[in-house]
């Protein structure tokens, strides 16, 4: 006999059976019957446009953002000289790094 709290002394209750859907997965579903059924994307937009509805609107669109983005990004930096008949835009240079070496005349003393 197998002590109590052991793997072998679990009994396996099957479960969702295969190919029915999750109550989450039909809670979606029927949230986006009503959503279509009560005029959908244009009554969604006639709603959030009234400023008592504003601030709701957009809460739920920043719990749908995700949290975390990664991304690599490169920014080139310039310098923009504008003046009112024209726009000159100069890259700036990189600085040099403390590994590479200086092309830079030795001084004798």
């Amino acid at each position: 006999m197998n002590p109590k709290g052991t793997i072998s002394n679990l009994t396996y209750h099957g479960g969702r059976p295969k190919g029915k859907k999750n109550k989450f997965t039909t809670l979606k579903e029927s949230f986006l019957d009503s959503f279509k059924n009560i005029g959908g994307t244009e009554k969604l937009t006639e709603w959030a446009r009234k400023p008592k509805n504003m601030r709701d609107f957009l809460t739920l669109i920043a719990r749908m953002l995700p949290n975390k983005v990664e991304a690599d990004v490169k920014i080139e930096p310039l310098i923009i000289i504008r003046s009112a008949q024209s726009e000159e835009v100069i890259p700036v240079p990189e600085k040099e790094s403390k590994d590479e070496v200086k092309d830079t005349p030795a001084v004798s003393g």
